[in-house]
């Protein structure tokens, strides 16, 4: 797993914990798409959690660790 960087605001935490998601749903060949669906948010708000730009409540993250399972 690659270092996380932390983003313009400071935020690693929320970074690394898209990394993760992302290395996660690649793991399980599951697409943007499929994960969107699944957790009821479109791609582009995927590809921002992922990319740790976006700081959702704690909820959502439950939530997509439930499509990836």
């Amino acid at each position: 797993m690659k270092t996380a960087q932390t983003d313009p605001d400071g935020n690693e935490l929320m970074v690394r914990i898209g990394e993760k998601i992302r290395e996660l749903r690649k793991q399980k060949n599951i697409s943007y798409e499929k994960l969107a669906k699944e957790i009821g948010l479109d791609r582009n708000t995927v590809n921002l959690i992922e990319l740790g730009k976006t700081n959702f409540q704690f909820q959502r993250y439950i939530e997509i660790q439930g499509g990836l399972n």
